[in-house]
C-alpha cells in the first residue's frame, strides 16, 4: 500500500505554482490547496475532468483526500494531474475566469 505523503508533495507544488497555490494545509493524506485566484468549484470540476475527485472545502479552498489503500504511482500521477493543471491554467487561462 501506498505510503502517508501529502502534503508534502503539495507543497512542492506550492513552490512551482506560488501565483496559484498560496497555501497547504493537511495531515497525513488529507490536503487542502488554498487557490485565492482560482474559482473553487471551476477548479474542482477541471480536476474532475482529469480523473480526480478532489472537493470544495469554503470559498478558496480544494480539499484533496485519497483512499488510505492509494498506491504511490496513484499519488505520483494525481500530482502530476495538478501540475499539468496549473500549467493549462497558465497558459490558457484560469477556469472561469
Amino acid at each position: 500500500a501506498g505510503r502517508c505523503r501529502p502534503p508534502g508533495p503539495c507543497r512542492a507544488l506550492q513552490q512551482r505554482h506560488g501565483d496559484f497555490i498560496s497555501e497547504v494545509r493537511g495531515m497525513g493524506l488529507m490536503a487542502g490547496i488554498r487557490l485565492p485566484e482560482v474559482p473553487t468549484r471551476n477548479a474542482v470540476v477541471d480536476m474532475i475532468g482529469r480523473g480526480m475527485l478532489p472537493a470544495v472545502a469554503g470559498d478558496m479552498v480544494m480539499r484533496m483526500l485519497p483512499p488510505l489503500i492509494i498506491e504511490d504511482e496513484h499519488l505520483d500521477e494525481a500530482m502530476d494531474n495538478l501540475d499539468a493543471a496549473m500549467n493549462d491554467w497558465r497558459k490558457n487561462g484560469i477556469p472561469g475566469k
